[in-house]
């Protein structure tokens, strides 16, 4: 019997290769259903667009400063006068007008190349909590081509990021004048068992350097006691409250260090042994009467100890004065009234204002007869000229900073030249290169998480678009309650 051979071209010759372009009923009805579905899509979406708005569509999250408005989109959201895709909904425009209708700020630059819409920079529905936090290439567009009209060039000619052509910070570069007019040396406040009011101290930046919510308190090293630590009534309960409110309303800022607060209780002015009180740290005018006030009024109160004293004269009886010491010698009370002025007078002049101040002081001479110290005290032209001090608060006048954010670095980490400075006139500000130790350029708003010691560098972070210091416009930020600084009012447990 002959066996049949069956090979694979013969098998597939068995099969209809073109089924699948044959109809039958069941894909007929697949067909026009589909379509008909797609049909009613569509129609759904166009009726929802027309009659419901922008619903049909996700917006996306809100930032936090516009939470309050919810889904009121129509708060910011205008129609857009155009064709009817536009009409339906499905393209609402964000206009000037509705964010100047909350929002009253100034422009940034009059010469500026373009003129932004709000919208170009503050981007809503993004993911971004914090409208203000910007991108880098809003600002790069401009600035990374910088020239003036004229064709001069600025600081530098390109800036593409924080750590790519940044210049140097403004009070760092070569030609700056610092107009401080104090005479101090951080060296010598900064050694240890310094001899303070009460003993030996070693002094902390912080104990004199202090943001502008903390300056009203006692100084660590005064004669005056600390306050306690939990305050649950009265005013100063209500200040604990206060600063809670807004804990971080005069902290991102340190304040200048004031006499008062800060150095009075080491370098008092103290002018005669016999009188208690101090020399007001004013006006030298004002201390002048002060001063000789004082002294007329210990001489009528003690008429045995000036006649003493006229007996026997001892010249410069309190301490040393840095010039030589005044040889006249009273022959009765008015005349010792006026040595004695006369000598306070330079005690305070060159042994307490010329120590921190820039002044010219004018020189009575030693051999001066009783006649001419009593023309010299009071004479105006004698009084010493005082240059004003000036201790900003702020450095980079076009820059925000916060020391509050930056607390749980060390003062020295930063300002590395403090302990070593001898002279008031050095800036002690961080260069640029110590901030870019940090700020790098490898964060990004909303980015991925990184590990610590890579901050934010952003153009937003210290840089603001709005010119609010000149037009008086800056608002005064409301924070929330703070429940760990709360906590202080409660007491301890």
């Amino acid at each position: 019997m002959e066996i049949r051979k069956r090979t694979s071209k013969s098998v597939a010759g068995r099969h209809d290769l073109n089924y699948f372009k044959k109809g039958s009923p069941l894909r007929t009805w697949q067909g026009k259903l589909t379509l008909l579905a797609i049909a009613l899509v569509t129609l759904w979406a166009v009726g929802t667009a027309i009659f419901r708005g922008p619903q049909l569509l996700s917006s996306g999250p809100i930032s936090s400063s516009h939470a309050v408005f919810g889904a009121k989109c129509g708060a910011c959201h205008r129609p857009v006068q155009g064709n009817l895709f536009h009409r339906a909904g499905f393209r609402k425009d964000v206009p000037d007008s509705a964010c100047l209708a909350c929002h009253a700020i100034p422009a940034h630059h009059a010469n500026q190349r373009f003129t932004p819409r709000c919208s170009t920079c503050h981007v809503e529905h993004t993911g971004s909590m914090m409208l203000a936090h910007t991108s880098s290439a809003n600002c790069t567009q401009c600035h990374a081509q910088l020239s003036t009209q004229d064709g001069a060039s600025h600081f530098v000619n390109a800036i593409h990021s924080f750590v790519s052509g940044h210049p140097e910070f403004a009070p760092l570069r070569a030609g700056f004048a610092d107009d401080q007019a104090i005479r101090f040396a951080h060296a010598a406040h900064m050694k240890h068992g310094l001899l303070g009011p009460h003993g030996p101290v070693t002094m902390e930046c912080s104990d004199c350097h202090r943001v502008v919510a903390d300056q009203a308190d006692a100084w660590p090293y005064g004669a005056q006691p600390q306050p306690t630590p939990y305050a649950p009534s009265g005013e100063a309960g209500n200040a604990v409250l206060a600063r809670a409110m807004n804990r971080d309303h005069g902290r991102a800022y340190l304040g200048p260090v004031a006499y008062a607060a800060g150095c009075h209780d080491c370098h008092t002015l103290l002018f005669d042994n016999h009188v208690a009180e101090e020399a007001p740290h004013a006006d030298p005018a004002q201390v002048r009467f002060f001063v000789a006030a004082k002294i007329r009024t210990f001489a009528a109160q003690h008429p045995d100890v000036v006649a003493a004293e006229v007996s026997n004269w001892t010249p410069e009886p309190m301490g040393r004065v840095p010039r030589a010491p005044l040889t006249a010698i009273p022959h009765n009370a008015a005349e010792w009234v006026t040595i004695r002025t006369a000598q306070a007078e330079r005690r305070i002049w060159h042994e307490s204002c010329n120590l921190c101040h820039e002044a010219q002081i004018p020189e009575i001479a030693a051999n001066a007869t009783a006649s001419e110290l009593a023309a010299a005290v009071a004479n105006p032209e004698m009084l010493p000229k005082l240059k004003p001090t000036h201790q900003p608060a702020r450095w980079l006048r076009h820059a925000v900073f916060s020391h509050q954010a930056h607390q749980s670095v060390g003062c020295v980490e930063c300002h590395t030249r403090a302990t070593n400075s001898q002279n008031a006139s050095e800036i002690l500000l961080p260069s640029i290169s110590t901030c870019q130790h940090c700020h790098d350029g490898k964060s990004h708003p909303q980015g991925p998480a990184l590990a610590t010691g890579h901050a934010e560098s952003g153009c937003y972070l210290c840089h603001e678009y709005h010119g609010w210091d000149e037009k008086g416009l800056r608002p005064t930020p409301v924070k929330a309650e703070s429940l760990r600084e709360l906590g202080v009012l409660m007491g301890p447990r």
